[in-house]
């Protein structure tokens, strides 16, 4: 059986949540006549079109042909039917993923708020790793993790403000790790030669251009590779994930894909922080992962981005050496230096 929990908090999420793999039952209510005639658009994850179904009941279907999923939601929301089929990719991840949303929205409205972020834990601390695409906030997260630290998250994360401390809460999901990431690693190029072993489909890869390239050239091949929070945890040797903590730093990770950079780390005075941090609170208009299609009629968190802010926040730059790798050994020894307690 895949792991899929992780130490939270008890929430009650306010409904209840069944699965029903069938592909009989699933084609059946494909057939109704009504997902020509009554249905209309609403956005999915990613913002992906999917078909709502409004009934005469007052309750609604939902349609997702892409990753071959509906959802039959009653009136009062208090009741959720996950209808899935064989063609279903992950059927543990769909359930993980509506639990997770609707959990989320629910802390949401007890004044937690959602962080696009890394996070590790270091000697109890929980510190998160923040940056756009490409800035390598994976890539510092797995040498900090390699050089001992707890693993937490590589996306999202949750934070509360508590008297002035703040606290952490991680849910677990897929670490989507992009192959060049992977490559900087002594275990990396025996994930990706195993990808095919992995228990989530790795349909983010193309194992064909793979086969066709020698392992010195796979850095210019696109795409991730997706593994479990117990597969990562076995190749990486990560300290089993503990579910959150209280934050202590924020790294910026700003890494350039060229050689020759020193690697340099500094805090950032408080302007600097506020700056920095600027778009890592994630809001309506900027979580892609946001469930519309529950109509939930959330009210969306009050922002505690200056107040996250107050927190010490260091900026880590670093390039590759001259073989085309990161040194992480170099940078996970700088950071563990510098916020030491």
């Amino acid at each position: 059986m895949t792991r899929f929990a992780v130490k939270i908090p008890k929430i009650n999420i306010g409904c209840c949540v069944c699965v029903v793999t069938s592909d009989r039952i699933f084609y059946d209510a494909l057939k109704d006549s009504l997902w020509e005639s009554g249905s209309t658009s609403a956005a999915g994850y990613d913002r992906a079109p999917i078909k709502k179904l409004t009934l005469a009941s007052g309750s609604a279907a939902y349609l997702d042909c892409h990753r071959a999923v509906m959802w039959h939601v009653n009136k009062t929301r208090t009741r959720i039917v996950l209808l899935l089929t064989a063609r279903t990719i992950w059927p543990a991840l769909e359930f993980a993923r509506l639990v997770r949303e609707i959990a989320v929205r629910k802390l949401e409205a007890k004044g937690w708020v959602q962080y696009h972020s890394a996070a590790v834990s270091i000697s109890g601390r929980v510190v998160l790793i923040l940056g756009g695409k490409g800035t390598g906030k994976t890539t510092t997260m797995l040498s900090l993790v390699e050089a001992g630290a707890g693993y937490l998250s590589n996306d999202r994360v949750l934070i509360y403000k508590r008297s002035g401390k703040f606290d952490v809460l991680t849910f677990p999901n897929t670490i989507d790790v992009g192959l060049g990431s992977l490559l900087n690693f002594q275990i990396g190029t025996e994930i990706i030669k195993r990808h095919y072993e992995f228990k989530y489909p790795q349909r983010r890869i193309d194992p064909l251009q793979l086969s066709r390239l020698p392992v010195e050239e796979w850095q210019i091949v696109k795409g991730k590779i997706c593994l479990l929070p117990d597969e990562f945890i076995e190749y990486f040797g990560a300290a089993d994930a503990v579910g959150g903590g209280a934050l202590e730093h924020i790294l910026i990770s700003d890494f350039s894909p060229h050689a020759g950079i020193e690697t340099t780390i500094h805090y950032l005075a408080p302007l600097q922080s506020a700056e920095a941090i600027d778009g890592a609170e994630l809001t309506r208009a900027n979580d892609h992962a946001f469930p519309y299609w529950l109509d939930l009629n959330c009210a969306p968190p009050v922002s505690i981005r200056n107040s996250v802010a107050s927190l010490p926040v260091c900026h880590i730059r670093y390039g590759l050496k001259a073989d085309g790798l990161v040194d992480t050994n170099k940078l996970a020894s700088m950071i563990m230096e510098r916020i030491a307690p």
